[in-house]
Parts: C-alpha cells; sequence; structure tokens
C-alpha cells in the first residue's frame, strides 16, 4: 500500500505536461483532419501520418517564455464521430491548454509546406 501512496504522491506533485497527456489520450484517434485558416482547405492523415502528428505533440518542447505564432492551421483528432482534441499550430509551434510548444521534429514545417504545394494557384498557358 505504502509505494501505491509514494506513486500517486509523485503523480500529483510532478505531474504530466499538458502535451503529454493530450498525446496518450490521442492514441485512441483514427484520424486527424488538419484544416487550414487561412484557404478552409483540409486535408485527412490516418495511419502513419496520424501517429507521427501524435508524437510530434509528445516530443514537443514547452516554450518558454510563451511563443506567439498566427494560427496556420488546426488538428481536428477524431475516434469515430468524436472530437478528441482541437489542436492550433503554426509551421514551428503548437498549443495545448494554452501552453505554447515547439515543435522539436520539424513535421508542423513539413505538413504547413504540404499545404502550400495542395493549395498551389493552377495556372493554364
Amino acid at each position: 500500500m505504502k509505494p501505491l501512496l509514494v506513486f500517486l504522491f509523485l503523480v500529483f506533485v510532478t505531474g504530466c505536461s499538458a502535451n503529454k497527456s493530450l498525446a496518450h489520450r490521442l492514441k485512441e484517434a483514427d484520424r486527424v483532419i488538419v484544416t487550414n485558416s487561412f484557404d478552409a482547405v483540409g486535408l485527412t492523415f490516418t495511419g502513419p501520418e496520424l501517429r507521427k502528428l501524435v508524437q510530434t505533440i509528445a516530443l514537443g518542447k514547452k516554450a518558454e517564455p510563451a511563443l506567439e505564432c498566427a494560427v496556420e492551421f488546426d488538428l481536428q483528432f477524431f475516434k469515430g464521430n468524436e472530437c478528441l482534441a482541437k489542436v492550433p499550430a503554426c509551421a514551428y509551434a503548437f498549443g495545448v491548454d494554452r501552453t505554447s510548444y515547439i515543435d522539436t521534429t520539424g513535421d508542423l514545417k513539413a505538413l504547413d509546406e504540404k499545404f502550400h504545394q495542395a493549395n498551389r494557384p493552377q495556372f493554364s498557358p
């Protein structure tokens, strides 16, 4: 009984960062819909791409002092019809519970570039 109380005390005192707690919940997601804030264009990811974005959130480093970036896209994680979370992001950071996190993986930058390529105007000669 005593080891359990010590464990619970340590969890309570040290806590778990908001991004890691969220990432743990998002492991249940079956897809993420990423919507561009400016063009209302969306991309849907499942499988490896979904897991990669969950990992990006888990590995985020808390920004101190807090970062401010214009929200370029929202990551909406779903399990069936249920929206598990909506995460605002830009090319280098994301927010969870009003806390800014820096993307340490470069995946948000790659996602931003994917949006720009998918939405590049098509000109005909």
